[in-house]
């Protein structure tokens, strides 16, 4: 005897999975390297979410707007690069490099957002962090020079 199968599945709920599984596919799928890359996000956006609130400039439409406009970028990007390499044929080279790149630029974020909030616990930041930081901001402000 054949049963009638019932899924329980409101159409938002199958509307938002069809559209992030054609988002994902269209990155080249879901590597662990990206899932590091979504972490770190989630991660920069709790701790800058924190640092606004302890230097008490929180706002909920910046905050919201630079996640949205980095989940964007971050996205655009790495199906690009995706797509180029389907094209080129070479794996996912570029895609791996996007995901690299960005997730190195989300660390630097982790860290820039960790030190104050940390300092305004009473921690102790490393010095070396300290150091790192004074160096990566030198590196932002030159004009490639």
């Amino acid at each position: 005897m054949i049963r009638r199968l019932e899924f329980d599945l409101d159409k938002y709920t199958a509307t938002v999975g069809l559209v992030l599984g054609l988002l994902v596919a269209g990155m080249g799928g879901w590597s662990a390297g990206a899932q590091v890359m979504v972490w770190f996000l989630a991660l920069d956006f709790i701790l800058g979410t924190l640092r606004a609130a302890v230097q008490g400039k929180l706002s909920s439409w910046v905050s919201l707007k630079k996640t949205g406009l980095k989940l964007v970028l971050l996205w655009a990007l790495t199906t690009f690069a995706y797509q180029l390499d389907c094209r080129m044929g070479t794996g996912t080279l570029a895609r791996d490099g996007v995901v690299v790149f960005f997730t190195v630029a989300q660390g630097t974020s982790i860290l820039e957002n960790a030190v104050p909030i940390g300092e305004a616990v009473g921690w102790t930041v490393p010095p070396f962090l300290k150091k790192l930081l004074a160096q990566l901001g030198d590196n932002k402000n030159s004009k490639g020079d």
